[in-house]
């Protein structure tokens, strides 16, 4: 023994190595990895010894990474996301082996998945008839419910069965309720009875009765409803002519009311004809109040003209609409229709960054149903930009909202392999 290690009582390079072995018989890997570190700067350990310490720092730090993920996995269990977050990370930075890396980094693609369907997916809560009755009487034209207030309890419960999707158990009830005096949108409630027993000309008699009855100073949805319906009917049978005679009873029914301009407009631009179906828009704006911003009649106007090739005037309109909502901090309230439009406009530019933002800009709002489709196009953009680490998050969000087996997830699972081959 050396005399500095005789005088401040260092261990010789075999004692410091039998303590390391003992610490790692024993388990405890910090320690052990520690005294193994220290062999490593001594001069007189051998070649051979030198690799057996090396393979042994590797045991304990990927011993150690391996504890790491079973608190990790606990901690999942208890729902301590975050926790198990800082713990995989924690066993990626350690684990030496590859394979043990990527089981850490799958674990953390399964908390991405269990937050983003906590988020996401919400339990389904059926309302109570008493919350479905408040729901249906709350779209009725005060002459609505002045006139429905009159009928017993059968209609009630004949609305009820129609809006549980039993129409044969309301039929009769309704039959025998338009014979009542002063009937008239009972009239329109019995033809959509009849439409959805099949029974198409006797829905078609009933909503001639209805407009028939309705005073001329109604504005309600029903009565929209019920032009609606035979424009939509003459458009199916290709009667166009028809339709667009339907629409026009409907604008000269209420012209003061922007709602059948917005739905001429619509029929106008499934025909094609987009600069007609603009002149229609922008009059049913006409008729709206100017202090706000209607951006579902400005969604159809940009659409149309980038139907017309008007992109640069479409992609305007559409931020102008993106805009107004951002300034007020409303995200979650963000219009589908009109910002996936503009995110497929950005991307025919070649804009993808902004796409991307904006796809995961609606991932975080309201729109729940369609949230893993847009999660998979913000990954599959940020993938085409490089960004493989942002795009895989996105990618993993997605494929965690959707049956594994559906088509959808394989081609979210196809990107995901891609972005892997890449990585190489």
């Amino acid at each position: 023994m050396s005399f500095l290690r005789r005088l401040f009582g260092l261990p010789s390079t075999q004692e410091l190595r039998d303590r390391a072995d003992h610490c790692f018989a024993a388990k405890d890997f910090v320690e052990a990895r520690v005294l193994y570190e220290k062999l490593l700067d001594r001069k007189d350990l051998s070649p051979s010894d030198r690799e057996y310490v090396a393979r042994q720092i590797r045991a304990c730090s990927n011993a150690l990474a391996e504890a790491r993920i079973a608190q990790a996995e606990a901690l999942i269990g208890n729902g301590d996301f975050e926790l198990a977050r800082a713990e995989l990370v924690a066993a990626a930075e350690i684990a030496r082996d590859e394979a043990i890396r990527k089981r850490a980094a799958r674990m953390l693609d399964s908390i991405e998945r269990l937050q983003v369907q906590r988020h996401t997916i919400r339990p389904k809560v059926e309302p109570s008839d008493e919350e479905r009755w408040l729901m249906i009487s709350s779209r009725w034209s005060e002459a609505q419910y002045a006139e429905y207030k009159n009928y017993g309890p059968e209609f009630r419960e004949a609305i009820l069965a129609m809006e549980a999707g039993k129409p044969e158990e309301a039929l009769p009830i309704l039959e025998s309720l338009v014979k009542e005096e002063g009937a008239t949108f009972v009239w329109a409630e019995l033809a959509r009875a009849r439409s959805r027993v099949g029974d198409e000309s006797g829905s078609i008699q009933a909503i001639a009765h209805f407009l028939e009855r309705v005073p001329d100073p109604d504005r309600s949805e029903t009565r929209i409803e019920a032009h609606l319906y035979l424009a939509h009917l003459a458009e199916r049978d290709g009667d166009d002519e028809r339709a667009i005679a339907e629409y026009e009873r409907a604008i000269d029914a209420m012209p003061d009311d922007p709602r059948p301009l917005i739905h001429f407009g619509h029929f106008l631009r499934r025909r094609g004809e987009a600069g007609a179906a603009i002149s229609v828009f922008e009059s049913a704006l006409g008729l709206l109040a100017e202090d706000q911003l209607n951006w579902p009649i400005l969604t159809e106007i940009a659409l149309a003209k980038r139907d017309l090739g008007r992109i640069d005037e479409a992609i305007d309109t559409l931020e102008r609409i993106v805009r107004y909502f951002l300034s007020r901090s409303q995200i979650d309230l963000l219009p589908p229709s009109a910002v996936v439009p503009l995110a497929e406009l950005y991307e025919r530019q070649g804009e993808l960054a902004k796409a991307a933002d904006l796809y995961a800009l609606l991932s975080r709002g309201q729109d729940t149903e369609h949230a893993h489709i847009y999660y998979k196009e913000a990954g599959r953009l940020l993938a085409k930009l490089g960004l493989r680490s942002e795009a895989r998050k996105m990618l993993m969000r997605a494929s965690a909202l959707v049956d594994r087996s559906s088509e959808f997830a394989l081609e979210v699972e196809s990107l995901l392999n891609q972005i892997e081959n890449d990585e190489g």
